[in-house]
């Protein structure tokens, strides 16, 4: 092992080490950092077509047109990056959906879990479904008593689903970009510290021990190291 024994091979893994741990870690905050910007930007995104689509399905249910309803939410179901937009009742039935085959079904344990929590309004990650949801209370104000009457309070909650994937993947083609970048710069800072190393360190050490062995043996020996730095000094003496 006299290659890594060696001074050179020393300081540079040591150094190589240190800077990799250290561009890594800036480079994971880094990463963090835009994904969470990526993320807020996707919420406000789904706020502002989640309140669009509630006050489109506020007028056609204010007028009394159910069949609009259903048509609007297959509509804009049908956009990139809708994953579904459902209406369920307070029990947790599906009355409408972007997707037919759903209605008349439960809703999944998670959304009613929220509905329950009051969560509503706010865009809530499902992280591992890879999706954004955002619950609004759909309320039975006057103008709608006239339909369901004045007994609930809430005649169902609107879910719109929005898929994260566009922006996991723009998180993902950062990471492998950063990440490589990274690897180049402690690749490049090796390669030039060793040559740094071999030229003013390595070389000229290695001519002083060829010296001294040359004069321990009683031969004739001068020093051929030419610079003015420590040990341009030592091979003066």
């Amino acid at each position: 092992m006299r290659i890594v024994s060696s001074l050179k091979s020393k300081i540079i893994i040591s150094v190589s080490v240190i800077l990799a741990l250290t561009i890594g870690v800036g480079t994971w905050i880094n990463i963090g950092f835009q994904r969470s910007q990526m993320e807020e930007a996707l919420e406000d995104n789904v706020l502002i077509v989640s309140n669009t689509i509630k006050k489109s399905l506020a007028h056609a249910m204010l007028e009394g047109k159910s069949k609009e309803v259903q048509n609007i939410l297959e509509t804009i179901g049908g956009y990139h990056n809708i994953v579904e937009l459902k209406i369920f009742s307070p029990n947790g039935v599906v009355l409408k959906s972007s997707k037919r085959w759903m209605i008349g079904r439960s809703v999944d344990a998670v959304t009613q879990k929220w509905y329950l929590a009051n969560k509503f309004s706010k865009p809530i990650k499902r992280r591992r479904e890879g999706i954004f949801s955002v619950l609004f209370p759909i309320e039975n104000a006057a103008p709608c008593q006239y339909c369901h009457g004045s007994v609930v309070k809430l005649n169902g909650i609107l879910a719109v689903d929005v898929s994260m994937g566009q922006t996991q993947q723009k998180v993902g083609e950062l990471s492998d970009t950063m990440f490589l970048w990274a690897f180049g710069i402690t690749a490049v800072l090796a390669v030039s510290l060793s040559m740094f190393l071999t030229r003013f360190v390595t070389n000229p050490i290695q001519d002083l021990i060829t010296t001294m062995e040359r004069a321990e043996r009683g031969l004739e020996a001068r020093v051929t190291v030419k610079s003015t730095d420590d040990i341009g000094r030592l091979g003066e003496t």
